[in-house]
């Protein structure tokens, strides 16, 4: 009986063993679920605390873009302003500098015809002058065309004559002197080869002559010395042909005659070397060249549209001040240029800044709803937050 108590006993303790046995691996079961939830719970509350934060970031955000698109677009419309006023600026500039540059050019027109007339009208004064000299450079050489009187032949017919009047003196020095005195009032006259001997004339008798007596006879004279003498006379003669000959190649009728044409020669040719040289400084390239520059000038001058008023105002100086003028305008285009090119560029920079912000605006106020259905809310309170985005 004792046994059979214990063995009971035993059996009671081993049911009950076996059944806190099977609690043990239902309780540690259970154990196992609740540690997987914890830490799915865990990690859900992290997610949804990195949520949250992403959320309150992004609302912040948000909240700042939106205070930044509501200055940049203030800035922008400033911005717009004053580049308006740029591009006017610069507007007005261009519009002063071309009404700048064709006052200067119709002035520089004004000039350049000015200049022209002046120089058409210098031309012109040169060509009268120097059509005016060829033509009595021409009248000269026409004049002594024909005259080649040299200073060697002046001295060619001094030697000659002075050769005659030697071999006339020797010749007169060795022949006998007839002396002719008439005695009272008679018709009587001498006579040699018809002409009549004048009284108290001197005859020199260089050659065989025959003295005519009027109603009385002749008397022939025959010289002592009439070898001599007549030697003489032929050298006389000589030089007297080779005179007239020189006299005919020259074409004047005596030495005098060829010293004046030589004089006259000289004045010529100094006048001829004057009048060249003034046509070489009148027309240093001829006649033709000026005559062709003269043409072109006029046809430059026929060219420029100039008015009176304008030449009126370049010769009152007016050029110059257009031209500081231009300069100060072109100097303040190009100022203004440069700031209308930067304005341009900061106000294209500040659009695409709007641009990146309201595109980056977009993406946060999509992720927000992204993030505003995930949170664990109220419907009510997540659609307000949804309306609120």
């Amino acid at each position: 009986a004792q046994r059979q108590d214990t063995a009971v006993a035993r059996r009671k303790e081993y049911e009950a063993g076996r059944v806190a046995r099977s609690k043990l691996e239902v309780a540690t079961a259970n154990a196992a679920g609740c540690e997987e939830r914890y830490r799915t719970a865990q990690a859900a509350l992290q997610a949804f605390e990195t949520a949250l934060a992403e959320y309150g970031a992004g609302l912040a955000r948000q909240s700042e873009i939106e205070g930044a698109r509501v200055r940049l677009q203030e800035g922008i419309e400033a911005a717009a302003a004053e580049q308006l006023a740029r591009e006017d600026m610069a507007s007005r500039l261009r519009a002063e500098q071309e009404a700048l540059q064709a006052a200067r050019i119709a002035a520089e027109q004004a000039i350049r015809h000015a200049e022209g007339r002046r120089r058409s009208a210098e031309l012109e004064r040169r060509l009268v002058e120097v059509r005016a000299n060829e033509a009595a450079l021409a009248a000269l050489r026409a004049e002594y065309k024909g005259h080649h009187v040299r200073q060697e032949d002046v001295a060619q017919l001094r030697k000659f004559e002075d050769e005659i009047r030697l071999l006339e003196h020797q010749a007169e020095a060795v022949a006998p002197e007839l002396r002719v005195a008439y005695v009272g009032a008679g018709d009587g006259r001498f006579r040699i080869s018809g002409d009549v001997l004048a009284d108290g004339c001197v005859v020199a008798v260089t050659e065989e002559t025959v003295l005519s007596a009027d109603g009385v006879g002749d008397i022939t004279i025959v010289p002592g010395a009439i070898a001599d003498v007549a030697r003489r006379i032929e050298d006389r003669d000589g030089c007297v042909a080779q005179r007239d000959e020189l006299l005919v190649r020259l074409g004047v009728s005596g030495r005098q005659e060829a010293e004046a044409l030589l004089e006259k020669a000289g004045e010529v040719a100094y006048r001829g070397r004057e009048l060249v040289a003034l046509i070489k400084s009148q027309a240093p390239d001829g006649l033709a060249a000026l005559e062709q520059e003269y043409a072109e000038v006029n046809v430059v001058l026929g060219e420029l549209d100039v008015a009176d008023g304008n030449a009126a105002a370049a010769q009152d100086g007016q050029s110059a001040d257009l031209q500081a003028r231009l300069a100060q305008t072109s100097a303040a285009l190009a100022e203004a240029e440069r700031e209308r090119v930067a304005g341009a560029a900061a106000l294209a920079s500040k659009r695409e800044e709007l641009v990146r912000l309201e595109s980056e605006f977009a993406n946060i106020r999509q992720r927000l709803a992204v993030l505003a259905g995930q949170l664990p809310e109220h419907e009510d309170a997540r659609a307000a937050k949804s309306g609120e985005l």
